[in-house]
C-alpha cells in the first residue's frame, strides 16, 4: 500500500502548479545571483571563484533558508491535507496501517523537496555558465562539487527539518504550526551562530 499512497502524492505534485513554481523560482533566484556575482567579479589578487567547493557551499546554505520557507508549504502541506478535507477518516479507515500511509506522505513530499533543491543547484551550475562572466572567477563544472554540497549537508539538515516539521503538523493537525517551527529554528540557528 506504501507505494500507491507514494505514487498518489507524487501525482498530486506533478499536477500542483505550486510545485512547478516553487522550482522556478528557487531556479531563476540561484541563477541571478551567482550570474551576477561572477559578472561583478573583478579581476585580481582578491578574486573569488564563485563556483569554488567552499564559496558554491556559502552560497547553498544562505539560499537554503529560502528553501526551508517553502518545507511547511509541502512537507506539512502534504499530511494536513487530508486533516483539513477530513478525508483521513476515510484513509485510517483503509486496511494499511498508519505508519505506511504516514512514511509514503513523508518520503513523498521530501522527494519533491530533494527535487526543489536540485533546481537550485542546477542554477548556481547555469549561473555560472552565463555571457558575461568573468572567465576568471568560475571555474569548470564539476559534478563531485554540487553533489558533495548537497549530498552531504543541504539535503541532511533539510531532511532533520522536515521530519520535525511533518511530526509536528501531524501530531497537531496545524499547518501553521509548521511554519512556527521555521521561524523558531533560524532565529535559534541565529542565536547559536
Amino acid at each position: 500500500m506504501f507505494k500507491v499512497i507514494f505514487l498518489g502524492e507524487l501525482i498530486f505534485w506533478k499536477r500542483n502548479p505550486l510545485t512547478y513554481a516553487y522550482g522556478f523560482i528557487l531556479f531563476a533566484i540561484t541563477l541571478l545571483a551567482m550570474w551576477g556575482m561572477a559578472i561583478d567579479e573583478v579581476s585580481g589578487p582578491n578574486l573569488t571563484v564563485q563556483n569554488a567547493p567552499y564559496r558554491l557551499n556559502y552560497l547553498a546554505n544562505y539560499m537554503n533558508q529560502l528553501m526551508i520557507f517553502i518545507l511547511p508549504s509541502i512537507i506539512g502541506g502534504s499530511i494536513y491535507r487530508d486533516y483539513s478535507s477530513g478525508i483521513f477518516h476515510i484513509t485510517y479507515s483503509y486496511p494499511f496501517s498508519k505508519y505506511e500511509y504516514l512514511l509514503a506522505k513523508f518520503c513523498s513530499a521530501f522527494l519533491i523537496t530533494t527535487l526543489l533543491v536540485f533546481m537550485m543547484a542546477a542554477g548556481f551550475a547555469m549561473g555560472a555558465l552565463m555571457p558575461g562572466v568573468n572567465p576568471e572567477a568560475v571555474r569548470p563544472f564539476e559534478v563531485k562539487t554540487y553533489l558533495a554540497t548537497y549530498l552531504l549537508q543541504i539535503i541532511p539538515n533539510l531532511f532533520l527539518i522536515s521530519i520535525l516539521i511533518f511530526a509536528l503538523v501531524a501530531h497537531s493537525r496545524n499547518i501553521y504550526l509548521g511554519f512556527v517551527v521555521i521561524i523558531l529554528v533560524i532565529i535559534l540557528h541565529s542565536i547559536l551562530g
